[in-house]
């Protein structure tokens, strides 16, 4: 799956437009927030491309209905977590940001542990958990 995530085009809606038309081929594009005005407009223009474009709520797009965080189910049980930096306050130091990574990490593995128990498949819910564990603590 070839993924394009952008953010915090701020009104720049020619910038925008390039990173699209250069990959038009991919399957996903997810835009990280502060630009939802130039992302509509270009959705107006490209219709086809709205079933496959995501938008996070970043903190300069004051009107968006946008939610916040986006979760999306992706292949083999896989999980997108993807929100605007501010929302884990990213732009503080660098162990706060690691931190709130080990944390959105263990929070989605509780939920694939509690599938990969619930299916009595207890080995691989141990090795996931084990995982995780020590990837949060960094």
């Amino acid at each position: 799956m070839r993924l394009i995530v952008m953010s915090d085009s701020h009104r720049d809606y020619d910038a925008l437009r390039r990173v699209f038309c250069r990959h038009m081929d991919a399957d996903l594009f997810i835009h990280l927030g502060d630009g939802k005005e130039e992302l509509d407009l270009l959705l107006t223009q490209f219709p086809d491309l709205s079933a496959r474009t995501w938008h996070v709520k970043g903190n300069c797009d004051y009107d968006s209905m946008s939610l916040p965080v986006l979760t999306l189910g992706l292949e083999y049980s896989h999980r997108l977590i993807a929100t605007h930096g501010y929302q884990f306050g990213v732009n503080s130091s660098l162990e706060r940001t690691i931190t709130l990574i080990g944390s959105l990490l263990g929070a989605g593995a509780c939920s694939y542990i509690a599938r990969l128990l619930g299916a009595r498949r207890d080995d691989d819910a141990n090795r996931v958990l084990s995982t995780s564990f020590f990837t949060g603590l960094g």
